[in-house]
């Protein structure tokens, strides 16, 4: 598998230029078009974007396993204590893969916020708190 990085802007230019040429564009619209926080990771195997090599299950778990080596970077570098949140991590996953997520995120010993439509999410443990969306309203139960 190869991981590029890719640039939040064009590589015709450098950032400044970017952020100049678009500055009204972001201005009228209240967002930054240029910049890193729009770089991405290109992720390919064998010559081909993995997206089309992929299942969504397979994609999940390179993204999975690519999240948990950075937090535990940050931890190991930091002394920080990250933040986690999951959104529905037991989608595209199948009953062992999802028990090898939980293993893995129960190590890193992080705070962690998991939104789910399924029981699984049980696996993490007993939450400290529980909230209900209902109508746009949240209750906590």
């Amino acid at each position: 598998m190869e991981l590029q990085y890719v640039q939040g802007w064009s590589s015709e230019g450098t950032l400044l230029e970017a952020l100049r040429t678009s500055r009204a564009r972001d201005e009228l619209r209240r967002l930054t078009h240029a910049g890193p926080h729009r770089g991405d990771v290109a992720l390919r195997l064998h010559g081909r974007p993995a997206r089309e090599v992929l299942s969504r299950g397979q994609q999940k778990l390179v993204a999975v396993a690519m999240m948990i080596s950075q937090l535990r970077l940050l931890r190991d570098l930091t002394g920080t204590v990250p933040t986690l949140l999951l959104d529905d991590p037991a989608a595209e996953l199948d009953g062992e893969r999802l028990e090898r997520f939980i293993e893995q995120v129960a190590r890193l010993r992080c705070q962690l916020v998991v939104t789910s439509l399924h029981a699984e999410s049980r696996l993490f443990g007993t939450p400290e708190r529980t909230f209900r969306m209902e109508d746009g309203r949240v209750q906590s139960v």
